[in-house]
This record gives structure tokens, sequence and C-alpha cells, in this order.
């Protein structure tokens, strides 16, 4: 099919046949990219053409955010509480950010809820951490029509007895994202029977927990925390977790539909072995698992970090495909490859070498050669990573052999610390007498 010349020359400022081929749009399409602008910037296309002047006040997305509360004011009058009742809202975001003491009226906030929730809001986001909840979560668990909800910090915690009201009303709701600095699991737990149709669940907590999840709906978790020391998880539907902590929590739950699993530690030291290993055991019936360990830097010599020496490692029949970022010395490098042993069904295997972040040099601190990477050296000669794929193909096949087969010595001994470093280990309860 030909061309035509307008559209051939169509982008020739001079062309005196230039179509203006934006202004030829029409009024859906551009409300539809109007919606994916902040509120601030859809506001000031009204500027471009007598077309464009109230275009914006039918797009389907309101983003206000300030670092002033005058300002957060009269955008949240203008765009949304004058807003014509007629034209639905499928999300709203209302971020404050200040860096005085000034909040915003909670009058303000619980007038623009009211108003969003008249107009069947679907996706609500609130980003303001100055402000508290309590008055106005009665107000969002009534948005009967939304289907996902991000909120600030809210305290669940033993001290104080908060009236949580019921969300029995939110039968759409399927994503719900939250921070909590304290957290009852009783409490959460009831909420998380209320919400029955919710999919996809994540929780961000500030403070040391030990949680138990229960949920006969929640198909994702992630869950964000700087410790927790135990992790109960009774979500027969769960297909996808993904767990980011400091330290590695002791593990207990059913979770047998679990598919996809990511998991990143920080901080991580030889006595979470155990812990480790008996995490491992748990999601031993995925198909995808992801790992980021970074090892204790204050740790005085390498140690196991994935498997307990001495113990059988579990069976993962149907793991297809294993990533893994560590400091790959001897032990994780020989623990890797038992499980690639342990794994029939693997597809890809990513390895990634991450050494601790700071090193300390001297005669009583660790040497860096002991953290170096064991990784077999790729064609580029590089030692920091290994990557296969296609492993049941020819041309991948003798290279993944070449890792499944590297030998390791049986009575290889952990490397020794130096006496000062005995008795520092001895009195943290890291070495043997």
């Amino acid at each position: 099919m030909a061309l035509s010349p307008t559209l051939i020359h169509s982008d020739l400022p001079d062309d005196p046949n230039r179509v203006d081929n934006f202004s030829n749009l029409p009024d859906e399409l551009i409300i539809s990219i109007l919606s994916l602008l902040c509120t601030r910037d859809a506001v000031r296309t009204s500027i471009l053409a007598r077309r464009f002047g109230h275009l914006w006040e039918s797009s389907t997305s309101i983003n206000i955010f300030s670092s002033q509360s005058d300002k957060f004011v009269a955008m949240a009058d203008h765009a949304l509480l004058q807003r014509n009742l007629t034209k639905s809202l499928l999300s709203l975001r209302l971020s404050f950010t200040s860096n005085s003491n000034e909040s915003l009226p909670v009058s303000l906030i619980s007038s623009c809820l009211i108003k969003a929730r008249n107009l069947n809001l679907r996706h609500l986001i609130i980003h303001d951490f100055t402000l508290m909840l309590e008055p106005i979560l009665p107000i969002i668990f009534s948005i009967n029509s939304l289907e996902s909800l991000d909120i600030p910090s809210y305290r669940l915690d033993h001290e104080k007895e908060y009236s949580l009201p019921a969300a029995t009303m939110l039968t759409c709701l399927r994503s719900l994202r939250f921070l909590v600095f304290k957290i009852n699991s009783a409490k959460l737990n009831r909420l998380l029977s209320e919400l029955c149709c919710l999919e996809d669940l994540h929780l961000e907590m500030m403070m040391e927990h030990d949680v138990s999840l229960s949920s006969h709906t929640i198909r994702k978790l992630k869950v964000t925390t700087s410790r927790t020391i135990y992790l109960g998880l009774y979500i027969p539907t769960l297909e996808l977790l993904h767990y980011e902590s400091s330290r590695v929590p002791c593990f207990r739950g059913e979770i047998p539909s679990l598919r996809e699993v990511v998991f990143i530690f920080d901080y991580v030291g030889e006595k979470d072995i155990n812990a480790r290993s008996g995490l491992l055991k748990y999601i031993s019936h995925a198909e995808k698992l992801t790992l980021e360990i970074n090892e204790d830097t204050e740790e005085m010599y390498p140690f196991p970090l994935m498997l307990e020496p001495g113990k059988v490692a579990p069976m993962f029949s149907g793991l297809k495909h294993l990533d893994v970022t560590a400091c790959f010395h001897d032990f994780n490098l020989e623990a890797v490859v038992i499980l690639l042993h342990h794994s029939p069904a693997l597809e890809s295997v990513r390895l990634v070498h991450k050494p601790p972040a700071s090193f300390t040099f001297g005669a009583n601190k660790r040497k860096k050669k002991d953290w170096a990477s064991k990784l077999p050296r790729n064609a580029d000669g590089n030692r920091c990573y290994a990557y296969f794929t296609n492993l049941h193909s020819d041309e991948n096949s003798e290279e993944f052999m070449k890792l499944l087969n590297k030998k390791f010595t049986p009575e290889r001994k952990r490397m020794k610390p130096q006496s000062r470093k005995c008795t520092f280990l001895k009195n943290r309860g890291l070495l043997e007498e």
C-alpha cells in the first residue's frame, strides 16, 4: 500500500502539507494520555489550545502531590472536590511530603475520600506519614468499589486497642499494601478473613516481629521487614512469596501451591544456618527460586551459607529456574552444586558472585583471597557470574556438567581463625570449644 505524501512529510515543520496528527486525535484518547500525567501537569495542558481547556477535568486519574499544605489544598479542591459526579474516577493518589511540622487537616482528606467514594474510585494510594489514619479508616473501608489500596503506617499493637473498622464492604479489593510499626497477628488475620477477594498483599514492617498470616485467597505475598524472628504462613493458595529481611526467620506453615520464591537477606551470619536450611525444606516444591544473601561483614572467615553441613539437602523435584546471588567461596559453591544435584528438572541457572560489602586486612583480619569467587571461568575469563540456559540441550550441557561434576575435597576443614578471633567467636557462641 502506497503512503500518502502528506503522511510521509508530516514531520517536516516547514512543509505546507504538514498534518497535526495530535490535534486530530479523539477526545477520549487525549483524556487517556492525560490520565497518565500527574494532575499538575495535566492542568497545564489547558493553555495549549481552547480545545484542551477542560479535557483534563475528565481524566480518570488524579495524582495530587505537594510539599506545601496550601498548594495541596488548592489542587485537591480544584481537581477533586469540584469534580462533576458524572465523570467517574479510576485512580486517586494523595501524596504529601513536608520538611516542616505542618500536616494536612483530616477534614480535607475525609472530604476527598467521600468525594472519591461517590465517583466509584477503584485504586487509592495515600502517601502521607504525618496523617493519623484512625479518623479516616472508616471512610476508606466504606469505598466498596476499591480494587487496590496503598496506605501509610498504621499501628496494630498490644499496647493500645484500636477499633479496626470491618472490611466486609471491600468485596472488590484484590491488592493491599500498608506499613506497620507493630503488628498483632490476630487482628491482621481477622482483617484478611474479611477481605474475601484479596489476592495480592504487601506488608512493610519496621520493627522486630513474630508474624503468623492466614488466608484462603492470597496468591502473592511480599513482606519487607527489619527482622522477623518467627514467620508462619498458612496460605494454601499462595503462589508467589517475596521476603526481604536483615535476618532469616524460623519458618512454619502450609504453602502447598507455592511456585515462585524470592528471598533477600542482609547481614546473614553462620548462626543463621539452621534457619536457612529449614526454610529451604518448606519451599522445595517451588518452580522458581531466587536467593540474594549478603554475608555478615562482622564475620572473620567464610562459613557455610546455604546448607547445614552433614545434613541431607532437600529434593527440589520441580525446580526449573535457580538464581543465586551470594559470595561464592568454596562453602557456598559446594552448597549450590549439591542443590543442582537435587534438582533434576532444572532449565536455567544464574549464579552471581557478591563478596561482603567491606573487607579489613592485617594479621588478625580476614583475607580477601578467602572470600574470592570459586565460580567456573566464563569464556571471557570472568568469575563473577555463571549463567546456563536450556540445560537439556547439547550446546549447553557440556559447560553445565563441568560445574555439576566439580570436585570438593571431603576432608577440607573450615579455615581456623587465629587465637584472638577464637576468643571473640567463642564469646558470641559462634565457635565450639
